[in-house]
């Protein structure tokens, strides 16, 4: 099957996180107007890295370097005997851990604040790519698209992760339920609110009937007063 240009692929794998869905369907359309269908069709295909795989292959671009001695980290501990071993696998993690650093400053500098899960990501794929083959050839090319999590001395694209995102799911479940419950509480409430409203409104417009027949009865009675001393007024000149 035909692959897509590398020239194409070290621009898309390079390219901020947010672009690359606008710049691959960009190239492929620019390939298949120049009748290179087949690998516009690759291109097509690719997938936008996770925030995680995304970071990784930016660490393999910005230091080469630092991912070749992660790489020799890992030959040294798969290669290593029972007396070397302890040496090996803490040069290892130490590797992994750096590069976990560099990963994160360049999450930062994105304006993208790393999640604890993105982190054990990111350092789960550094760990694998020092031991598994074909992790090991991802991230040295900087195209990995999804986390990676070493198994042994294999790599399962699983394990941990899939319980960690369970469990968070499990939690986000717990957090929206819990929020029905309040939304539940809060519509009560309203609704109870409305009744004691609608109750005083009752109260409020008897009370201003009330006053209205007050108000009336104190000006009949003004008036009666009015006559009785009219009324004692003509008496007395009579």
């Amino acid at each position: 099957m035909p692959e897509a240009p590398h020239d194409v692929l070290e621009e898309l794998y390079g390219a901020p996180l947010d672009e690359f869905v606008a710049l691959r369907d960009a190239r492929a359309k620019e390939l298949r107007a120049a009748g290179r269908r087949d690998e516009a069709d690759a291109v097509k295909r690719l997938r936008k890295p996770s925030v995680a795989g995304w970071a990784v292959n930016q660490v393999r671009r910005r230091d080469p370097g630092a991912i070749e001695g992660l790489m020799a980290a890992g030959a040294a501990l798969r290669q290593a005997r029972a007396g070397a071993l302890r040496n090996a696998t803490r040069e290892e993690r130490e590797a992994v851990s750096d590069l976990v650093d560099q990963a994160a400053r360049i999450l930062h500098e994105a304006g993208r604040e790393p999640s604890s899960s993105t982190i054990d990501d990111i350092r789960e794929t550094m760990h694998a790519a020092a031991i598994d083959e074909r992790a090991r050839e991802l991230v040295a090319a900087g195209r990995v698209v999804e986390p990676m999590q070493a198994v042994g001395f294999g790599v399962t694209p699983g394990g941990r992760r899939e319980k960690r995102r369970h469990d968070e799911r499990a939690r986000e479940e717990r957090r929206l339920t819990k929020a029905r419950e309040a939304l539940r509480a809060a519509q009560a409430e309203v609704r109870d609110r409305e009744r004691e409203l609608r109750t005083a409104e009752r109260e409020l417009h008897a009370a201003e009937r009330d006053v209205d027949k007050a108000r009336a009865a104190l000006v009949s009675a003004r008036e009666r007063l009015e006559r009785r001393e009219s009324e004692l007024a003509d008496a007395r000149g009579g």
